[in-house]
C-alpha cells in the first residue's frame, strides 16, 4: 500500500488479518510491525527487504499454493514438503560429495560469495556449505533462526 495514503494505510492494514483471515483458503497472515510470534512472522522477519517486500503476507492453508494466474508461478510455502528441497553446489573448488544434513536457505548467498571468491558477511546461520569446500561441517547449524 502507497505510505502516501496516511491514516487509511494504517487503517487497511489493521483490518488485513481479520478480512483476509476469513477466507478459506488462508491459514495465517502477518503484518510487518505488527508484534507476532508465529513461526511465518518470524521467517517472514528474516526475509523483508524494507520498500519492495509486501505489506501483507498470507500462508495458504496445506495443500495450497498461491500462484500468479498470468505466470502461474509461486514463490512457495513454509511448509515442509515445500520447504525442505535438495541443494546443489557445483564449481571450482566444490567437494564432489553428498552431504545429509539441513542446511538453510541463509546459506545459499555465503557459499555462491565463497565459489565467486567475492566478501560476504558472515552471521551465526549463514555460513557457506563448509563440507562443499572440504572443510569441517560447523558441529550445530540451527536450519533458520527462527522456531
Amino acid at each position: 500500500l502507497d505510505p502516501k495514503l496516511g491514516p487509511a494505510r494504517a487503517k487497511a492494514l489493521a483490518a488485513a488479518p481479520k478480512a483476509l483471515g476469513s477466507l478459506a483458503e488462508v491459514a495465517e497472515v502477518v503484518v510487518p510491525g505488527k508484534p507476532d510470534g508465529s513461526e511465518l512472522a518470524c521467517r517472514y522477519r528474516e526475509s523483508v527487504y524494507p520498500g519492495r517486500s509486501g505489506d501483507v503476507l498470507l500462508r495458504s492453508k496445506p495443500g495450497l499454493v498461491f500462484v500468479d494466474s498470468e505466470t502461474m508461478d509461486s514463490h512457495g510455502t513454509p511448509y515442509d514438503d515445500d520447504a525442505r528441497v535438495p541443494l546443489a553446489v557445483i564449481g571450482p573448488g566444490v567437494k564432489a560429495g553428498r552431504y545429509d544434513r539441513p542446511v538453510s536457505v541463509l546459506s545459499l548467498a555465503p557459499s555462491a560469495a565463497k565459489l565467486l571468491g567475492i566478501p560476504f558477511p558472515l552471521r551465526k546461520g549463514r555460513e557457506p556449505l563448509a563440507e562443499a569446500f572440504g572443510e569441517k561441517a560447523p558441529g550445530s547449524v540451527a536450519p533458520n533462526s527462527c522456531p
